[in-house]
């Protein structure tokens, strides 16, 4: 994995890929984010536990150096055919509901 994103970090022209951001955070910090807000009683609605958003570059440039031998393969190359974001969310909603979540989206 690291030297396809080392090439696709290099590559002259930027692709969708190259701009593709997602938000990360520590589990430790998710756990702490879930106490802090357990214990504060003016707590309303929904937050967001994100520490950094990372461009797939961004990325590239910090996991590269760090685990050059590091051998993962995409999953698309097998013949994996990914749900759409809509669906994830989707299932994810129907399943907090199921479980007796009260959520003001549906």
């Amino acid at each position: 994995m690291a030297n396809s994103l080392v090439n696709l970090s290099t590559r002259r022209g930027r692709t969708s890929q190259d701009v593709f951001a997602c938000g990360y955070v520590h589990i430790d910090d998710v756990a702490l984010c879930h106490i802090l807000l357990f214990e504060n009683e003016n707590v309303r609605g929904r937050y967001i536990c994100n520490a950094k958003v990372l461009e797939i570059g961004e990325l590239v440039s910090i996991l590269a150096p760090r685990f050059p031998t590091l051998p993962i393969a995409k999953m698309k190359s097998l013949g994996m055919k990914f749900k759409s974001i809509e669906d994830m969310f989707d299932d994810c909603v129907v399943s907090l509901v199921e479980q007796g979540h009260q959520l003001d989206l549906l």
